[in-house]
């Protein structure tokens, strides 16, 4: 079984940084607002928080192949334990995180668990800037465009075997 867990605020805390980097760009003498308009602050809180918690769910719906019971190598069944997906939880004593689990094969290449980690990190920030950008600003679709190259990552990285897939193929 593999877990990965993310405290909600340090993922809505690298959205803030990464908008008011790009606010801090986009300011200048014709637009001194900017910074303001299109940085988000402490206030947008609970609205990202609503964008995470729907990034979060459409990455589960990535990873439900993952969430069933398996059969190992040996031909015993391999339960689930745990809820597939759960948000706002404390997990491992650290409180308001989000968690997935994943019942993977035992062929699961386990030395891309870091690229999987950044990759569902990228994923998230970008998909909560996606949404917000779209109603503070019309310019949305690089972080759209990040999002779903994000989620192609995670499809490949969960998708990594140590070793091939034996399939019986019949030709005509």
């Amino acid at each position: 079984m593999i877990i990965l867990s993310y405290k909600i605020s340090d993922i809505l805390d690298q959205s803030k940084i990464t908008s008011l980097y790009r606010a801090n760009m986009a300011v200048s003498s014709e637009t001194p607002d900017a910074l303001d308009s299109l940085g988000l602050h402490e206030r947008d809180d609970e609205r990202l928080k609503k964008y995470l918690k729907t990034g979060c769910a459409l990455l589960a719906d990535t990873f439900s192949g993952y969430t069933k019971n398996l059969i190992n190598s040996a031909g015993d069944v391999v339960l689930m334990e745990g809820e597939p997906f759960e948000f706002d939880v404390t997990y491992d004593t650290v409180e308001n995180c989000f968690v997935f689990r994943m019942n993977m094969p035992e062929t699961f290449n386990l030395t891309i668990l870091t690229s999987l980690n950044e990759a569902v990190i990228d994923a998230l920030e970008n998909y909560v800037l996606y949404r917000i950008s779209r109603m503070k600003t019309t310019e949305s679709e690089t972080y759209f465009e990040d999002w779903e190259a994000a989620r192609s990552l995670i499809r490949g990285y969960i998708g990594r075997r140590t070793e091939g897939v034996k399939r019986n193929y019949n030709f005509i």
